[in-house]
């Protein structure tokens, strides 16, 4: 598991009660047997390559565009059909203030939120158009970043304690 992914477990954890209507105590025993046989590292690409070379065999969370890189590749690797739901973590573009050359930025944005959806597409990297979307009629849920950075606390303090039950990266 990566040591960093607390706002997938907030997202894992919302649906798993509010979707799923979990109990408190069934959640917080499905993530404590998750991480107590779990070994929690940092890095989504350093967990990947360790999956790949036979270190671990399964991986809790992952992007999709590493993944698929890593089986073009030729790594014994998969990730479709997708374990539903799909969380995806919004990104954004914007202008940093006093840039020099702000018309350019415009002529950026509306690149990449067109022609350049295609070019995300090509390198794997999950594009905002559902017309190029890789995850297909897949249940796919946005991440809720305002809810996120308003309960950010919290939820960091219980995913560290629960990486606290894993155990010690091999090797």
């Amino acid at each position: 598991m990566d040591a960093g992914d607390y706002d997938w477990y907030m997202a894992l954890h919302k649906y798993l009660v509010d979707d799923q209507g979990m109990s408190q105590e069934d959640v917080d025993e499905f993530f404590t047997n998750m991480a107590s046989n779990a070994a929690f590292l940092t890095g989504h690409t350093s967990v990947r390559q360790l999956l790949v070379a036979g270190e671990y065999h399964v991986m809790a969370s992952d992007y999709s565009y590493g993944v698929q890189a890593a089986l073009e590749d030729g790594a014994p690797i998969a990730w479709q059909p997708p374990v539903e739901p799909l969380f995806a973590r919004p990104n954004g573009v914007a202008l940093a203030q006093g840039g020099q050359n702000p018309a350019g930025g415009i002529l950026f944005y509306d690149w990449i939120l067109n022609a350049g959806q295609e070019v995300l597409k090509s390198v794997n990297v999950d594009p905002v158009r559902a017309d190029l979307a890789s995850t297909g009629d897949a249940d796919l849920r946005l991440l809720d970043v305002e809810v996120f950075l308003e309960e950010e606390e919290m939820w960091v303090q219980a995913y560290d304690e629960l990486a606290l039950m894993g155990e010690a990266p091999k090797g």
